[in-house]
C-alpha cells in the first residue's frame, strides 16, 4: 500500500504558474497524492467556480487576504493536510510526472530527502544549466532575474547551498509537527533542517534524469549558482515535449504581468537578505 503523501505550495500573486502545478499534480504518476495551497495574494489566484472546475477532491485550495510569512504558512498547511509524507513544491518550478515517485522511492531508506544537484533555467539570460552543489569550481554561473548573466566566485562549500533550497524538499510530517519550522525571514527551508538534522535520517541526491527544472525569473527572489552552462538545443531533448507536455507554458506564463513590481522584489530581497542569520 502507497504511503499518503501530501503537497504544500504556499503562494502568493502567482495564478499564472498556479494553474501549472495544478497540472504537473494531476500528471503525478504516485497513486496516494493530494495537494494543499494557501494563497495570501491580493485577490485569490482562483474563483470558487474554477477551484470546482478542476473536478478533483484531492485538491485543497485555501485563500486568506491576511499577509503571512512563508514559514507560517508552511507549518499551516502541514497541520491541516492528511499525508504521512509532506513534500515541498514551489509555485514557479516545474516537476516532471515521476516527481513525488522518486522523492518518495528515497523516503523508504530515509527521513529527509532533497536534490544536491539539478537543472535550471534563467528566463531573463536565456541560461539553462546544473548546480551540483557538492562542487566547487573557480567560477559559477549566476542565475538571476537579471539579463545579463553573470560569473561569481564562490570560496568555498556553503552548507546552505545543499540543504537551504526549499523546492526540492521532501520528508515525514512528524518531523514538522514535533519540529515547526522557524519563522526566518529568508530560507525558513534551511532554518527547518539546521533544527532536524541531528533527530533522523538526511539524505541529498543528484537529479540525473529531469524531475524538475528550478526556474529563476525577475518575479523571484531566488538565485542559484550552476557551474555548468548546458546548450539551450539539450532543453527539449532532456524534457521531450511528449514526456512534458506542461514545460512549455512556463515560457508563456513568466511574459504575462504579475500583482507586484520588480522594485518590490527587489526591496524584500534585500530586506530578507539583511535580516538572514543564514
Amino acid at each position: 500500500m502507497a504511503i499518503p503523501v501530501s503537497i504544500i505550495i504556499p503562494t502568493c500573486n502567482r495564478p499564472h504558474f498556479l494553474g501549472l502545478s495544478i497540472e504537473n499534480f494531476k500528471r503525478q504518476t504516485y497513486p496516494d497524492l493530494d495537494l494543499w495551497i494557501l494563497d495570501d495574494g491580493e485577490q485569490p489566484s482562483f474563483s470558487v467556480e474554477t477551484v470546482a472546475g478542476f473536478a478533483d477532491n484531492r485538491i485543497h485550495y485555501f485563500y486568506e487576504p491576511v499577509k503571512a510569512g512563508l514559514a507560517e504558512k508552511q507549518n499551516r498547511l502541514i497541520a491541516a493536510c492528511k499525508g504521512e509524507i509532506i513534500v515541498f513544491w514551489d509555485d514557479d518550478d516545474y516537476y516532471a510526472p515521476d516527481y513525488v515517485t522518486t522523492m518518495v522511492r528515497y523516503l523508504t531508506h530515509y527521513d529527509f530527502v532533497t536534490l544536491s544537484g539539478w537543472y535550471t533555467y534563467a528566463f531573463e539570460s536565456g541560461l539553462f544549466g546544473y548546480w551540483d552543489t557538492h562542487v566547487v569550481e573557480d567560477r559559477h554561473y549566476m542565475a538571476s532575474g537579471e539579463k545579463q548573466l553573470k560569473m561569481v566566485k564562490i570560496d568555498a562549500y556553503l552548507k546552505n547551498n545543499l540543504w537551504g533550497y526549499g523546492f526540492c524538499h521532501a520528508f515525514y510530517r512528524r518531523l514538522a509537527l514535533e519540529t515547526p519550522i522557524p519563522d526566518w525571514p529568508f530560507a525558513p527551508d534551511y532554518a527547518f533542517f539546521l533544527k532536524i538534522q541531528d533527530q533522523c535520517r538526511c539524505y541529498a541526491f543528484q537529479d540525473t534524469q529531469g524531475i524538475c527544472l528550478h526556474f529563476v525569473h525577475r518575479y523571484n527572489m531566488s538565485r542559484c549558482f550552476p557551474q555548468y552552462r548546458l546548450p539551450s538545443h539539450t532543453l527539449p531533448r532532456l524534457f521531450t515535449p511528449e514526456a512534458h507536455p506542461v514545460l512549455p507554458r512556463y515560457f508563456e506564463a513568466v511574459q504575462q504581468p504579475m500583482r507586484y513590481t520588480n522594485h518590490y522584489i527587489e526591496a524584500m530581497r534585500r530586506k530578507a537578505q539583511a535580516s538572514s542569520p543564514v
